[in-house]
């Protein structure tokens, strides 16, 4: 199967002041503060204006906005093109300030993400950009099961028919996503909901696929040192009887 990116985009234009502002009212537990934000402000600068108001690390902590056609509705400042539609949809709107809230994020999640970032990469990285090549469906979405559970997060099916597959991220407001014989988008940044010993994804046929290398080397290759092996490559934990 052929990875090509034929995904259309449609830009629409707003004409606006390019020194024009709006007020934005950051929210932290009981501390708040008001910063004005601009159509081009970069989030690097907000976040660095937060940490420095409200003496937060902005990396454990997620920036969101109320959206001003919902106030119970949020969505997730990723990055300066989401600054740029937070911009524009309060304009059309007519809304006279931003609010914006910050959310913790769980540190147990940032730890395990980081132990899992460090080190040497275990070699499974095959899904990584557009253009790659499957010999089949089921070989794809093999790989698709170990690129999520090296990662720490799940997926589910938008699409799934004889010549399409479309996945995006489980938890909705993340953008990552991939469609066969389309398009990937790359970025990820979610995983707390399911970053822990144990991963939904993972069976009895995944265990076989990942560790059939090492049985031809090794016919002997017990099932403590799969569990032990899939457990130093994938951070994940995985019962007696998925191995035996």
């Amino acid at each position: 199967m052929l990875f090509t990116d034929i995904a259309r985009h449609i830009s629409i234009a707003f004409l606006c002041d390019a020194m024009e502002q709006l007020p934005a009212r950051c929210a932290f537990g009981d501390q708040s503060f008001v910063l004005f934000i601009g159509r081009d402000m970069d989030l690097a600068s907000i976040h660095t204006r937060v940490s420095e108001r409200l003496g937060i690390n902005i990396q454990e902590n997620m920036l969101k906005y109320l959206l001003p056609i919902d106030g119970h509705l949020d969505q997730v400042l990723l990055d300066d093109g989401d600054v740029q539609a937070m911009f524009d949809l309060h304009k059309c709107q007519g809304a006279s300030f931003i609010n914006l809230q910050i959310h913790a994020v769980d540190t147990r999640c940032l730890s395990m993400h980081a132990s899992r970032q460090s080190g040497d990469p275990p070699p499974l990285d095959r899904i990584h950009s557009v253009g790659l090549v499957f010999i089949s469906k089921v070989q794809l979405q093999m790989e698709l099961t170990t690129y999520a559970i090296a990662r720490g997060f799940n997926w589910k099916y938008l699409k799934n028919d004889s010549v399409r597959l479309t996945v995006r991220c489980y938890v909705d407001v993340f953008p990552w996503r991939l469609h066969a014989s389309d398009s990937l988008n790359n970025i990820h940044s979610c995983g707390c909901d399911i970053m822990s010993d144990a991963h939904p994804r993972t069976s009895k046929k995944w265990v076989a696929n990942t560790v059939k290398g090492k049985l031809v080397d090794k016919p002997t290759y017990r099932a403590s040192e799969m569990m032990r092996d899939i457990h130093r490559d994938y951070g994940i934990s995985i019962p007696y009887h998925k191995v035996n």
